[in-house]
Parts: structure tokens; sequence; C-alpha cells
């Protein structure tokens, strides 16, 4: 995989509310919170993954942290730690990496992965969230379009999603797992 910008020197952002950077061991203990929160881990996208990510013990949380750093190494996805700013502690994490959108496409297709403690799972943080990430990841990974999750039930997801311009797939395209809304590059932010 040709690796880019992002996997050279792993930028930090800024939203509003939160900073987002590289994802470090240092933040294991923050995000055991997160992932043990059971109301949380309803939402988590882990399709395609070989875990549902959900970590009981600080030393499990260490090594999918650690296996998260790898894959960044290796140019497949960048996760990112999702900082309060108000307590300086990770409360969540988000993933994005791009793909051909078909074998031998030459169209990209952004896949994000949005990861919070149920606590910060409401529309204002996740479309604060989401707002930067778009502005930043449509041209540094030059994709044409943005998929990611949200099940029936994470109702402020679904309406941060909505407002920024997000429709469902529909069924009638062919996708192997269900729930996935998605925004053309071509939309305004």
């Amino acid at each position: 995989m040709q690796k880019n910008a992002l996997y050279e020197n792993c930028p930090v952002y800024d939203t509003q509310r939160f900073r987002l950077r590289l994802v470090t061991e240092e933040d294991a203990e923050d995000l055991l919170a997160c992932y043990s929160d059971l109301e949380a881990s309803r939402f988590f996208n882990s399709d395609n993954c070989i875990c549902d990510f959900r970590f009981d013990t600080l030393s499990d949380r260490q090594g999918c942290i650690r296996q998260w750093l790898y894959e960044y190494g290796e140019g497949h996805y960048a996760r990112f730690a999702i900082v309060d700013k108000l307590t300086a502690r990770a409360v969540g994490t988000l993933e994005i990496f791009a793909r051909e959108d078909r074998p031998g496409s030459a169209e990209r297709v952004g896949i994000l992965r949005l990861d919070l403690l149920s606590a910060f799972e409401r529309k204002e943080e996740i479309a604060d969230i989401l707002t930067t990430a778009m502005a930043i990841f449509y041209p540094l990974l030059g994709f044409g379009h943005l998929l990611t999750k949200a099940i029936p039930e994470a109702e402020e997801r679904r309406q941060a999603l909505n407002e920024l311009g997000f429709v469902p797939i529909p069924d009638s395209i062919p996708m192997p797992y269900p729930h996935y809304f998605i925004r053309p590059s071509t939309l305004p932010a």
C-alpha cells in the first residue's frame, strides 16, 4: 500500500471540543473506560475486524493499541485518539483509511470508524468531530466518498450524519455489512 503524508508524520488536529492525534500506548487507561462501556460498545464498528473491541482489562487494551500502531506503520489505517480538551483525557477513537471503490477502480472511498465513550455519543460532539475529519481527510487521502456506520439505535449519531449530508446506503446497493451511510465529496461541508 502506498503511503501518503498521513503516514509519514501523523499530524494533530483540533476541533472545537477535541484534539485528534495518533493513539499512543499511554492512552490505554483512558480508552479502557470507552472500550469497557457497555452502552458505547453497541455503537462500535468492528465490521471486517478480528474482534469486537470490547475490552475489560488494561493489558488487552494495550495489546489492541499496539496492533493499531503496527497497522498505522504499515500504512493500512490511522487510529486517532479523541482527546477531550476540557479534561485532557482520551474519550474515544477515530479510525480512517481509504481504499479502492472496486478492484481495479481509480476511485477511492474513505472508511471512518468512530468509537466514543457513551457520555459523548451526542449529536453536537459527533458533528464537531466529523466536520473536522471531513475537512482534513477528503483532500489528504483523496477519496471521493466517505462511509461510516450508524445502527438504527444510534439516534444522535444518525442525526449528526443527516445534518452533515450523509445518506443511508440504499438496500439496492450490495454491501457486506448493514447500516452504512455515505457522503459524496461534492456536498458542501
